[in-house]
């Protein structure tokens, strides 16, 4: 909950922009980002989609690190139109057997 683009290691975003155009981006009220951190992971995804139209592209491959992991589900979810790949890094679907609790299970159960 406390990684920010500071903790990316360059070589990963570097490896990936030789062959590709990369954005990365902290989500509101996190690192140097202004506002405030959104209650909910479908908030967040919200402000990830709003950001990725405000730049004007209409389908994007989406990496999701830990909890951008299920930030990156939810968009490829409820925004298939806008999501050509996702990969998931370091996280899972809500409700997988090795997952103890996902971020936006109200009864802390998946």
């Amino acid at each position: 909950m406390t990684a920010v683009l500071d903790n990316w290691d360059p070589r990963v975003i570097d490896g990936l922009a030789a062959r590709r155009r990369v954005i990365t981006f902290d989500n509101r009220g996190v690192g140097t980002s202004g506002g405030s951190t959104p209650d909910t992971i479908e908030a967040m995804a919200r402000d990830a989609v709003l950001f990725i139209r405000t730049l004007g592209f209409e389908h994007v491959d989406l990496l999701g690190l830990s909890m951008g992991g299920f930030i990156a589900q939810v968009i490829a979810a409820e925004e298939p139109q806008l999501v050509r790949k996702v990969i998931l890094a370091g996280t899972g679907p809500a409700g997988a057997p090795a997952s103890t609790r996902s971020p936006h299970s109200p009864s802390g159960t998946s």
